[in-house]
Formats: C-alpha cells, structure tokens, sequence
C-alpha cells in the first residue's frame, strides 16, 4: 500500500498505519493518553504521544468489543426478544426496524457481516432516547466498556495512565451519539474524558500541517 500510494503521489512520503493508530492520532495527537474507537466494532489503546504503548484485545463482538455498535445492537435484540423491555417496547422494536424474531435469527447465526447487522438495530437506542429501560441499557452498555477496558489502561507497574490528569478520548458514531451517557458513566469511576469525535480526519490534517 505505501508503495502504491508513494507511486501515485509522487512528491509525498507515505506512511501506512493501523485505524488505532489514526484514531489515537486524530485525537490526542503528541499527548499522552487513552484513546478508543466505539464504531459498528471497538477498540482502544494506550498512547505516549509517538505510539501504542498497549491494547487490550478488541476480540470481536462474540467475545469482546465491548462499547461497539454491534454489541449494543446484540444486547438490546436479546433483551427484546427475551421481554426484559416490555411487550409494548417488544412491538415497536419490531415494527420500527421491520425485522421479525425469525429473521434476527436468520442474519445474525446464518448470513455473513452479523456485526453489521446487530450495529444497525443499535440505531433503535437513539430514537428512544429518554425511555428509561433503553436509558439504563446504554448505561450498562458503556458502564460494561469502562470496567472491562478502560479501567485496564489505569492499573499496573508500567502504565502512564497512572500519570496525573490523563485523558480518555474517543472516535466514532456509537461515542459522539451517545457522548452523554458516556461522559457521565466514564466521570462515575473518576476517569476524564478527553475528545469524543466522529471523524479522526481534522485532527489529523491538523497534526500532518
């Protein structure tokens, strides 16, 4: 790819990264600090202002991905079929999003791209916000995201997120859509959040110039 890119553009050095590595970038540019990606997928790590110091593996969203789109869509599908939001949120649910129970099942164990899938019913969160069963969801949700990855940036013998006054900050649809919530379950542990982006670009643009 660089080689390609540098063939193309032929008065520029290319440089070709990982999305983490231009999330972290984009939003903590030289600094020091936590940076994550809550898209359709997640992941997060630690920057010292050059390079990824540590990853908590993202794991994908069966065993991991924790704060992502498609593990949000996952939850809230299963807490609706299951009935733990009511028969009346159950039929909207199903009306708004136009899928039945029999083809939720379909997409998600028998069709390719499930993540993508799960991560679209997500969208049903945002068109109910201030329903308080969905309002507590996202707080589990985000609150299942700060004690099973962030918190592992602020512990350990080697770790600057020890240091005083280190941020979290954040890219993607799933954290600039649901920055309250987030900002509010990060600050309950004491954590303080940097940026919440939806795009990387401008900051990285600003940090190229």
């Amino acid at each position: 790819m660089k080689a390609i890119l540098e063939e193309v553009f032929r008065q520029a050095k290319a440089e070709v990264q990982s999305d983490m590595v231009g999330a972290a970038i984009g939003v903590l540019g030289r600094e020091k600090g936590v940076a994550c990606i809550l898209g359709t997928g997640s992941n997060s790590c630690l920057w010292d202002g050059k390079a990824i110091v540590k990853n908590v593996p993202s794991l994908g969203y069966i065993l991991g991905d924790e704060g992502s789109g498609a593990v949000l869509g996952r939850t809230l599908a299963g807490d609706v079929l299951k009935g733990l939001l009511g028969e009346e949120m159950k039929e909207t649910f199903l009306a708004e999003t136009g899928v039945t129970q029999a083809e939720i099942i379909e997409r998600v164990y028998r069709q390719p791209m499930a993540n993508r899938f799960l991560a679209g019913l997500s969208k049903f969160c945002a068109a109910h916000r201030g329903n308080e069963a969905i309002e507590a969801l996202l707080r589990r949700h985000f609150a299942t995201f700060r004690d099973r990855v962030v918190a592992q940036y602020f512990k350990g013998e080697r770790l600057m997120a020890n240091d005083e006054g280190l941020t979290v900050s954040f890219v993607g649809s799933i954290a600039w859509y649901y920055r309250d919530v987030l900002e509010e379950v990060l600050a309950e542990k004491g954590y303080r959040v940097g940026k919440i982006v939806q795009e990387p670009m401008d900051g990285l643009v600003a940090e190229l110039n």
